[in-house]
């Protein structure tokens, strides 16, 4: 499956690496009210120039937001990875919690 990130507008060289390594884009738009590109995306990497203008924060989503200011498109790449092997490892964990739950709850059973 292929991952999808939004990417700012002003980030064109992190766009074309990135699509290059396989990523869905979805262009980042400063004046949409519905902020619909945020909508099952892996990250959203910004540019940071916009960022906490006068103490507001625009951006709603719960997938991490990259500040790629200073940042090459493969730094940025980088970073996504470490994500994935980051969300990779806690879904490991919560398979491994629920198995001890589900084996737990099997020995209670078998107990009464």
């Amino acid at each position: 499956m292929k991952k999808r990130v939004a990417v700012e507008q002003t980030l064109k060289n992190v766009s074309q690496y990135l699509a290059e390594k396989g990523y869905e884009i979805a262009t980042l738009d400063p004046l949409s009210e519905s902020q619909t590109e945020l909508h099952n995306v892996s990250a959203v990497i910004i540019s940071g120039q916009d960022e906490n203008v006068m103490g507001m924060q625009d951006i709603q989503t719960k997938a991490p937001v990259i500040d790629a200011r200073g940042m090459t498109g493969e730094e940025v790449y980088n970073h996504l990875q470490e994500l994935e092997q980051q969300e990779r490892g806690q879904g490991a964990r919560q398979q491994e919690t629920q198995g001890a739950k589900d084996t737990y709850r099997k020995i209670n059973k078998t107990q009464l």
